[in-house]
């Protein structure tokens, strides 16, 4: 006997439901030509629990060009033949509008349209609200919260003042005014962020389902639209900033004192070891053989960042974690006796413990050009290691930014005439020399605490710039200096090159790069 529910209606199979909405559909294309319908689906599960969607696209401005975007409804349970009758009219209406463009130039009439008129929700009564006084409530709100953090304020100017600060405070909350303030946003993932801090605006204030469409009108990828080459310093001018760099330390034109003279030789140490190790900032304060060496057993093992790759040289070492051959004393690093200094990382760190290794351009030592093993110098830094409230290493900021500009002990990048770059970019510029050297992928990756694939991705990328040119050349000079190597001529090296591309190997493909960046 078939169950009588919604007041005599009698309940159907799942399979009914299925071929009433397939009818439906059918019918729904043949009337409106097919394409940029409103279409309805059941999902397949039980007829107790199947539930409707509509389906439809509709067109969403992503920096100044339209494009269809396809946009998912529920339209509640399908096992009620009063929401099925009611999904069906809202397909037909839906369709209808979609066909005749009805809301081509008003896109917040469309959706409203949806909400009110389709889908039948209420509109509720709003007083106008100044943009400015719903900010400052928020802001309360948000603040009082947040009232463990080490700094409030701080954490509500990161998440959602420095965006909610371009909406016009004087200005009544309008849909206009969101949709002006959505189109005036450069896709990149700032664009999100931006969102997200409105709709948490609108969501403390009950108003995302009266404004909260405004923020339909525009997609965004969420990436930079431009990919941004990042700006590795050669050796040359690794080795021109450490020699000419630390000299300019100065604080307000005063002349330098003894403090300023300790901070310029500890940041100068700091800089020859990050340009020589890769190593992190923070990870000075985690070095374990600076004065003692240690005792490191095959059955420890050395972590690396873990990224999910399906890189089966990753994989062949087992899930970022990589096992040493067997036991080894690693020498303390100021031992006079150690003749190639490794740096032992302590497991307290981003990526776990490793072993760090030198690496120096062909036909020098980094190690002895930048004094390294005369002695530990360290910033005089409180609290190095101490987490600020959005879980930054901030002691260990002072190191990053050791090379930026602005005021305190910093580095006259205008009397340096070099590219400014960032004390990370260091890390960059280890990798690519790495690379230049010829150093096992893996093992370059595994010194600096990467997977493989994270290293190649993200360290190796901009290999293929302007830069690698230009480090390749100063490899090239070095080697022909040396070892007094015949010079090639351009067409000698297209040959060459051409013939070692047909051979794919990464030696082949290194010696190819370095010809073209020589001769191309």
């Amino acid at each position: 006997m078939t169950k009588v529910k919604n007041g005599g209606n009698p309940a159907k199979s799942l399979e009914d439901v299925k071929a009433e909405i397939k009818n439906h559909n059918s019918d729904i294309k043949a009337r409106y030509g097919g394409r940029g319908v409103c279409t309805l689906k059941v999902n397949d599960r039980s007829i107790s629990n199947a539930t409707l969607t509509l389906i439809f696209t509709y067109p969403v401005n992503r920096d100044g060009i339209q494009k269809p975007e396809q946009y998912n409804v529920g339209m509640g349970s399908a096992h009620i033949p009063l929401q099925v009758t009611k999904a069906k009219n809202a397909s037909n209406l839906l369709s209808h509008v979609l066909k005749i463009n009805r809301f081509s130039d008003n896109p917040i009439a469309f959706w409203d349209y949806l909400d009110y008129d389709v889908l039948g929700k209420a509109k509720k009564g709003i007083a106008p609200k100044v943009i400015g006084d719903l900010i400052e409530a928020y802001k309360l709100a948000f603040i009082a919260d947040n009232k463990d953090a080490k700094n409030p304020e701080s954490k509500w100017n990161h998440y959602r003042g420095r965006f909610l600060k371009h909406l016009p405070s004087d200005a009544v909350l309008t849909s206009k005014v969101l949709i002006d303030f959505i189109n005036s946003l450069d896709d990149n993932s700032q664009a999100t962020k931006a969102i997200t801090a409105v709709k948490a605006l609108l969501q403390y204030h009950d108003l995302e389902r009266e404004f909260g469409n405004a923020l339909n009108c525009r997609k965004f990828t969420g990436k930079d639209t431009e990919e941004k080459e990042t700006y590795v310093p050669t050796d040359d001018e690794v080795i021109h900033v450490w020699e000419n760099g630390f000299s300019l330390f100065q604080r307000n034109g005063r002349k330098k004192d003894r403090k300023q003279l300790h901070a310029a030789k500890a940041y100068q140490f700091v800089f020859g070891i990050m340009a020589t190790y890769g190593i992190r900032a923070h990870e000075f304060w985690h070095v374990l053989n600076w004065h003692n060496p240690v005792d490191i057993s095959a059955k420890e093992w050395v972590q690396v960042d873990s990224d999910d790759s399906d890189d089966s040289t990753d994989s062949e070492y087992g899930l970022g974690r990589v096992q040493l051959e067997s036991d080894r004393i690693i020498p303390a690093f100021f031992d006079p006796n150690n003749e190639f200094p490794v740096l032992v990382i302590s497991d307290d760190t981003k990526t776990g413990k490793r072993l760090a290794m030198p690496l120096s351009p062909i036909g020098d030592n980094w190690i002895e050009r930048f004094h390294l093993k005369d002695g530990l110098i360290l910033p005089d830094i409180k609290e190095p290691l101490k987490v600020n409230c959005d879980c930054r290493l901030k002691g260990t900021q002072n190191i990053v930014i050791m090379l930026g500009a602005g005021t305190g002990s910093t580095i006259a990048w205008e009397s340096l005439n070099v590219t400014k770059f960032s004390s990370h970019k260091l890390r960059h510029a280890y990798t690519h020399r790495g690379r230049c050297l010829g150093v096992n992928p893996w093992k370059l990756a595994q010194s600096q605490g990467h997977t493989l694939s994270t290293a190649e991705s993200v360290y190796a990328k901009n290999l293929a710039s302007q830069r690698t040119a230009a480090m390749l050349k100063e490899e090239w000079q070095r080697v022909y200096q040396q070892n007094k190597l015949p010079q090639l001529t351009k067409e000698q090296a297209v040959k060459i090159s051409e013939s070692l591309k047909a051979e794919t190997t990464d030696v082949n493909l290194f010696a190819s790069k370095l010809l073209e960046a020589i001769y191309g």
